[in-house]
């Protein structure tokens, strides 16, 4: 078993990550690789929308939709028929966190295709009418949210969990807020988010630490030193507790969730042998226990996420109204059963082989290798990672698993939100007496 772990990962990924240092000093982190003849670059901000002012909620999502609708004398038209003309790729998106580029170019197209990524980093239009259209486009997707079980189960938990804090509303923020952004707020948060001492740099491809140096320079180079970001306000949530909401539909979704301590790097590898322990489609506990069995639900997952100080366990499954309750305490015996007991022998070498696989499966594209290599950095992880981690997978015990597993999952804790055809007054109170 341990040879196999050790192995696989290095043996197949055959990859080295070089780190290279421009002229002036802007570092990237580099797999060249010249099987495809194509140049990948995912580079992120600190930042995303927690940056953003009060009663701008959105305006980081904006400044995403906005990234390659025209720069310098290109109006949106022409700065597409150029990039598409040489098959380059651009496209940012945000999160609370980090606020990331993606793109993507024919090596033999490279010098355009970098011009036009300078020009959007440095010389952006912000044109009045794709603002407009991602106003109108947001606005749309807010209204759509507001009428699917998931999200509003979604949104409901985040606010219980996050109580006013931005996190408990969606990235892409409010309607009332999205009216109220404009040029000047787009221009005044990328001014403040982006900076080179908050880049950071991941390049996969068919160009060498030679050629990509002189280009970090030429794209980034006139992004200012330092960033002007706040610190994150604190969270002031409800812990536990149980909210249903009423909705015509099918399918309820019922979600659940608590705040957590954020994991080291041994320790989010034993989470991610715990996740396939519970949550494995076809072969884990929670999948085996309350929808193979005893057909409660038609999915059900539950897993553990990170941010900068902070964690969070959370799951979710659909099922019938009727069913909620029975399922709900299925599932949450599942979980203290986890705690008490802990995993076996058996599922934990299962996950960890589950587990080499798929990280295998995150280095087949130069998409999905670079997206790696770019959170290997947000997540202060070191250079050598992918040569390491076969070997450390190897080293984690059931001990370990069974230790995560009772530092994350405090069923008592739990906040629960429950959406959907629920009838009477006193979802809650059903599923709780079923529960206990």
């Amino acid at each position: 078993m341990s040879v196999l772990l050790t192995a696989a990962i290095p043996a197949a990924a055959a990859t080295r990550v070089e780190r290279v240092m421009s002229p002036g000093g802007i570092e990237a982190w580099l797999i060249e690789s010249h099987e495809v003849p194509l140049i990948t670059v995912r580079f992120s901000f600190d930042g995303g929308a927690l940056q953003e002012p009060d009663g701008k909620s959105g305006v980081a999502q904006m400044a995403a939709y906005l990234f390659n609708e025209g720069a310098g004398s290109f109006a949106t038209d022409e700065f597409t028929r150029r990039r598409n003309r040489i098959g380059a790729h651009l496209v940012a998106d945000t999160g609370f966190l980090h606020f990331t580029v993606h793109f993507s170019t024919p090596a033999s197209h490279k010098d355009e295709a970098f011009e036009l990524l300078r020009l959007a980093i440095g010389a952006p239009r912000f044109d009045d009418e794709p603002i407009a259209r991602a106003r109108r486009e947001y606005t749309a997707d807010i209204k759509a949210t507001q009428k699917d079980p998931g999200s509003v189960a979604s949104q409901a938990l985040r606010r219980r969990l996050y109580g006013k804090h931005r996190m408990a509303d969606w990235v892409i923020g409010t309607i009332e807020d999205l009216q109220n952004i404009g040029r000047d707020d787009i221009e005044t948060y990328r001014r403040r988010v982006f900076a080179r001492a908050n880049l950071k740099i991941a390049v996969v491809g068919d160009i060498d630490a030679r050629t990509l140096a002189p280009l970090l320079d030429q794209v980034f180079a006139g992004v200012p030193a330092k960033a002007e970001l706040r610190p994150a306000s604190e969270m002031a949530g409800t812990a536990g507790g149980c909210q249903a909401i009423e909705m015509d539909v099918p399918q309820t979704a019922v979600l659940f969730g608590a705040l957590t301590p954020r994991l080291n790097q041994r320790q989010n590898l034993a989470n991610s042998i715990l996740t396939a322990i519970l949550s494995e489609p076809l072969t884990g506990r929670l999948f085996m226990e309350v929808r193979e069995k005893r057909g409660l639900v038609y999915s059900i997952n539950a897993g553990y996420s990170h941010y900068t100080n902070f964690g969070v366990f959370s799951g979710s499954f659909g099922a019938a109204a009727e069913n909620v309750p029975a399922a709900m305490a299925v599932t949450e015996r599942e979980l203290r059963r986890m705690v008490d007991e802990g995993p076996t022998e058996q599922e934990v070498a299962d996950a960890k082989n589950a587990l080499v696989g798929q990280i295998l499966l995150g280095l087949d594209t130069s998409a999905k290798l670079a997206g790696l290599v770019l959170a290997l950095q947000i997540d202060a992880l070191p250079i050598t990672y992918l040569d390491d981690v076969g070997a450390e997978i190897a080293t984690i015990t059931v001990q370990d698993v069974w230790n995560v597993a009772r530092l994350l999952i405090r069923p008592d804790h739990l906040a629960v939100v429950m959406v959907g055809k629920l009838g009477q007054a006193g979802a809650c109170e059903k599923a709780r007496a079923v529960r206990n």
